[in-house]
């Protein structure tokens, strides 16, 4: 492998927002919003992970930026006159198939995180009783909690997609076992964290 370019690099032209995940799901289920280009990935993330990033959006923990590439420019439309997608989802598939796995009522999170006033109907589990979209309440309480950054580039190829998915996945040095387990003793070693009317 080399890193020599056959020219000097040019800046990424980007933009930047904080969106409703509603913007995101509702382009997904459009059409207008894709998630499996070709150099993605498939669906990895475990019910655990999707839990934690549920915590994450309740807690208002920071969420990286899900990067898309906008696809409307004339080298899209005149590779494919027909296609109907504006963007492509370069990084962020495991943090949008959540959220429409929360929206589908797919996905169940503990009830000890909500107000009990909010929890309409639980369900039993062997971590206690969880709850679903669909026994809340007033769903949207949550959703207004589920904004996600997005970082909007604009190239016009998939090699040029997949370039940029190598460099934002590629960098770095993936966390080992034991480095996570040593931050799980410490998060572990303090009592349950407090309902999340009580956070915000």
């Amino acid at each position: 492998m080399t890193w020599q370019t056959t020219n000097p690099l040019t800046p990424l032209s980007t933009g930047f927002g904080v969106w409703s995940i509603d913007e995101y799901t509702e382009r997904i289920r459009r059409g207008e919003m894709i998630l499996d280009a070709p150099y993605q990935r498939g669906r990895r993330w475990t019910d655990d992970q999707r839990i934690a990033l549920m915590r994450s959006w309740l807690q208002g923990v920071p969420i990286p930026a899900v990067l898309l590439n906008d696809r409307t420019g004339a080298a899209w439309h005149d590779s494919d006159p027909d296609a109907h997608v504006t963007y492509a989802v370069v990084d962020g598939r495991q943090r949008l198939e959540t959220a429409l796995a929360w929206q589908a009522g797919n996905l169940a999170i503990p009830t000890s995180w909500l107000p009990t006033d909010w929890i309409r109907v639980a369900e039993d589990t062997d971590d206690g009783p969880y709850v679903r979209v669909t026994g809340l309440h007033a769903p949207r309480r949550i959703a207004r909690l589920m904004d996600l950054p997005c970082v909007r580039a604009r190239v016009g190829t998939v090699a040029d997609e997949a370039t940029i998915y190598l460099l934002v996945n590629g960098a770095g040095t993936p966390h080992a076992g034991a480095d996570l387990d040593r931050a799980a003793r410490i998060a572990n070693s303090q009592a349950c964290p407090p309902p999340i009317s009580s956070i915000r």
